[in-house]
């Protein structure tokens, strides 16, 4: 996956990756810190909540990924 945005990347445990594509120990990111997933005209930016099961998921896979070490 990683999924890209202008400032940062993830990979698929949501953890950021540094400018070589390493994993940086700790630090996840999830919802709109990962990556700009929404923003076309099908959908806006300015509408509430609108990426919140998209950070339930990204939490759930963080969470799985912190319990597994």
């Amino acid at each position: 996956f990683p999924y890209t945005t202008l400032f940062r990347s993830v990979n698929k445990d949501m953890q950021v990756l540094n400018a070589e594509g390493a994993p940086i120990e700790g630090l996840y990111a999830i919802g709109n810190c990962a990556g700009n997933f929404f923003g076309s005209p099908d959908y806006p930016m300015t509408v509430p909540g609108l990426s919140l099961g998209r950070c339930h998921t990204q939490g759930y896979v963080v969470g799985r990924a912190v319990a597994s070490k």
